[in-house]
């Protein structure tokens, strides 16, 4: 996370199964872009280097949390705070911030 907090989100019911089974070279699912970078969290550089040697001309990093979004919004049925906090964005409202405490 570019805050660099802790982070939890649900996952699908396959995903554990697919996770256990590839190939780790550290704890991290995406490496930070070299075997030098082990331990380390693919950064928001690596990100846009991998969409700069794609086709696509006109993807951002910032883009993949959009589409996420658009996604959730457009082809499920959770509710708009689901959907924040799976972006890991920070609730706005006093209430929110009294309130909501749970991950």
């Amino acid at each position: 996370m570019k805050d660099r907090k802790e982070f939890k989100c649900a996952l699908s019911d396959d995903a554990p199964e697919l996770l256990e089974g590839m190939e780790r070279l550290d704890d991290f699912v995406f490496v930070g872009g070299s075997l030098k970078n082990l331990g380390k969290p693919l950064s928001d550089a690596g990100m846009s280097s991998a969409l700069k040697r794609t086709d696509v001309s006109n993807a951002t990093v910032h883009g993949f949390g959009s589409t996420f979004r658009d996604y959730i919004g457009e082809e499920t049925n959770l509710d708009d705070r689901s959907a924040e906090m799976a972006l890991a964005h920070t609730v706005d409202s006093q209430f929110e911030i009294a309130y909501v405490r749970g991950d």
